[in-house]
């Protein structure tokens, strides 16, 4: 269990620096961010309300990191943007795979972050079975 805290913990971090570049930058995080600027316009209100969710995001795996007892439905709530999110990252690789920095941001910064978090919650919720 410990394990997975530590690792929900990096995640928190994670998802909260991306969350105040965001906030904090919307245009700078747009345009120095690899492959943001091919998806489309610069839009200030999408890309604070996504800074909005990945803070939301970092407060459910920071809280759960700290309290478990919180419980896995706390960590699943956590999980499910990052997890959609790279969900829908791959399906758009699918149709028109990126290079470059751009693949690398795509996969790195978004699709594993997405899917460690679900490792995770899969993890903790087999060990709360187990304890109960």
């Amino acid at each position: 269990m410990k394990s997975l805290r530590a690792i929900s913990a990096l995640l928190a971090l994670f998802f909260a620096a991306n969350a105040v570049l965001m906030l904090s930058g919307p245009f700078r995080w747009y345009s120095t961010t690899p492959g943001v600027m091919e998806t489309g316009p610069y839009n200030f209100h999408f890309v604070t309300d996504i800074g909005f969710i990945f803070l939301a995001s970092a407060l459910g795996f920071a809280a759960w990191a700290a309290r478990p007892a919180l419980g896995v439905g706390m960590l699943a709530l956590a999980a499910l943007w990052p997890a959609l999110h790279a969900g829908f990252h791959l399906t758009l690789m699918a149709q028109h795979m990126g290079h470059g920095l751009g693949l690398m941001t795509e996969l790195l910064g978004v699709c594993l972050p997405g899917f460690i978090g679900l490792i995770v919650v899969w993890r903790a919720a087999v060990l709360a079975r187990r304890a109960a």
